[in-house]
């Protein structure tokens, strides 16, 4: 589990993607993995409001891929989203608005509540993040003119330019925000093994935060008061298959 997402609720409790039911859902359990229990069917990338009553989740229930709202017990599911499909989305952490991506290149927010949507930005996003504070947004795209990842940050409130990072050509789009709003976290894969780097808004150079020497790194999480990580790992593995005499188009 947790390969799909996980988010880490204010209860303690954590919440993650998974198919252990044989079908894909969003499961509970305790931070020592006691008590484990699912919540939801047909849903992914959970994020718990900060007051804990909801859960908002990417579901494919209306055949594309939207923005559903539910109850913390995963009952009255809601769609929130309407359209082509959502890329990726993030809560404010004052729990009022839904800030979203779409596939087709632009940043959208809605209420938490529902309502009609607002277009905030042009461009692609694969991940959007909103500073604990509630004061600014990061969202990692590809730069049309390097086609290499970066990571915008921006005042939330006006939308003015922070600052941009041309993130390593090993990073992968999977970032979250410091506890304390000063830097980026993000994932690094290098050599098939990947860990977490710290990159400060201020210019300084990124620090290495986990140092694992085998698998790569789904999703991660900062507990509510900032003191705790959680992450889901995975290693690749595959088979290599011989055919002799094949004939293309016979059976």
């Amino acid at each position: 589990g947790g390969g799909g997402g996980l988010d880490w609720p204010p209860d303690g409790r954590l919440v993650f993607a998974s198919n252990a039911s044989g079908k894909h859902g969003i499961w509970v359990m305790n931070a020592d993995g006691g008590e484990q229990k699912p919540l939801l069917e047909g849903g992914g990338a959970p994020q718990v409001s900060s007051d804990g009553r909801y859960i908002f989740f990417e579901s494919q229930r209306s055949t594309t891929r939207q923005v559903w709202r539910a109850d913390s017990d995963g009952s009255h599911a809601k769609q929130l989203t309407e359209g082509g499909g959502v890329e990726t989305f993030a809560l404010t952490p004052d729990g009022r608005w839904v800030i979203y991506s779409l596939y087709a290149p632009s940043i959208w927010k809605i209420p938490a509540e529902g309502g009609t949507p607002t277009k905030v930005a042009d461009g692609s996003a694969f991940n959007l993040q909103v500073s604990p504070d509630g004061t600014l947004l990061g969202y990692a795209g590809l730069d049309a003119q390097t086609n290499r990842l970066r990571l915008t940050v921006l005042t939330l409130d006006d939308l003015a330019s922070v600052k941009t990072f041309d993130l390593p050509v090993t990073a992968r789009s999977l970032f979250r925000w410091s506890p304390d709003s000063r830097a980026v976290v993000y994932a690094d894969t290098r050599g098939d093994v990947s860990n977490l780097w710290r990159l400060p808004l201020d210019g300084g150079p990124p620090t290495q935060i986990t140092d694992f020497k085998s698998d790569q790194i789904n999703f991660f999480a900062y507990s509510r008061d900032g003191k705790q990580l959680v992450w889901s790992r995975h290693v690749w593995t595959s088979d290599l298959v011989l055919l002799r005499n094949f004939r293309p188009g016979k059976t």
